[in-house]
């Protein structure tokens, strides 16, 4: 007899997920991939209110990413990404779009949520590119992203019902209820993040000053793919508006682990 483990629980939950939404996809015209990349490991821990899977277009054999959804949480971070999406493109007051993937289709089926958008290929991964390639792809992304800002009422109506916005007093109560959740595991770490708080506090004008940027929260080699040496973003339900160094920093940090040459001549441009 198997044990029952939360990973053989999520086996179980995977197996009967994968079945029924292949039998809701096969009349669309749309066939699952054999191997799924994206739903193994850990990944119960972090996202299991939502599946992204990939398959092909039957008409062409077109490579496909699909996220679908049952569950209220994931069915609403799926709203949530096509509402982005649809006004991201539609922003009268940015001067430059991003690159996303093309939408394919997205309704409901039965109980399920799909959303179907094109699959993204690319001759290499990120950090098999050249420093100095890696270094403008970027810069580029982050200046195509900050051609998105809100500078008016008009442009704060236009966002704030569907973008979460983010301005200093934000930071600091979100900086806020991090930190107690770090205490009480760690309370020696309690004195730097005092500081750490009063420092965002201090600055609080020069954190407002830049803010109404659209940015994303993740924006990481995991969630963008390139293409003819364009980044084109795949996570929408990461993005808001805030600090426009917000992407920066969280970019920096998962460059200093895996890429620490690139974090360094980043840092260097933005400061």
């Amino acid at each position: 007899m198997i044990k029952s483990t939360p990973e053989v629980a999520w086996a179980e939950y995977i197996e009967a997920e994968l079945t029924a939404v292949s039998g809701l996809i096969s009349p669309l015209g749309f066939a699952l991939d054999k191997q799924q990349l994206h739903i193994g490991g850990e990944r119960y821990l972090m996202t299991k209110n939502k599946l992204v899977l990939t398959g092909i277009r039957l008409s062409d054999a077109a490579k496909m990413v699909i996220k679908v959804s049952a569950h209220p949480d994931g069915k609403k971070e799926i709203e949530n990404e096509k509402k982005s999406r649809d006004l991201l493109r539609s922003l009268s007051f940015a001067s430059d779009t991003l690159s996303m993937p093309e939408e394919i289709y997205y309704a409901t089926k039965g109980n399920y949520l799909i959303f179907i958008t094109g699959f993204i290929s690319q001759e290499k991964i990120f950090v098999e590119h050249s420093l100095e390639d890696q270094f403008f792809m970027i810069v580029r992304a982050f200046e195509a992203q900050e051609a998105f800002h809100a500078t008016t009422f008009e442009h704060m109506q236009s966002i704030n019902k569907t973008f979460p916005v983010w301005m200093a007093k934000d930071y600091i109560r979100s900086l806020g209820d991090f930190s107690k959740k770090i205490i009480e595991k760690y309370p020696e770490a309690g004195k730097a993040l005092s500081k750490t708080a009063d420092l965002l506090k201090t600055n609080e004008k020069i954190v407002d000053k830049y803010s109404n940027y659209l940015t994303h929260t993740d924006f990481v080699p995991h969630n963008f793919r390139i293409r003819n040496q364009s980044l084109s973003m795949l996570d929408c339900s990461a993005v808001q508006f805030g600090n426009k160094y917000e992407g920066w920093a969280r970019l920096l940090n998962n460059m200093l682990i895996h890429s620490p040459d690139l974090e360094k001549a980043l840092s260097k441009y933005i400061s």
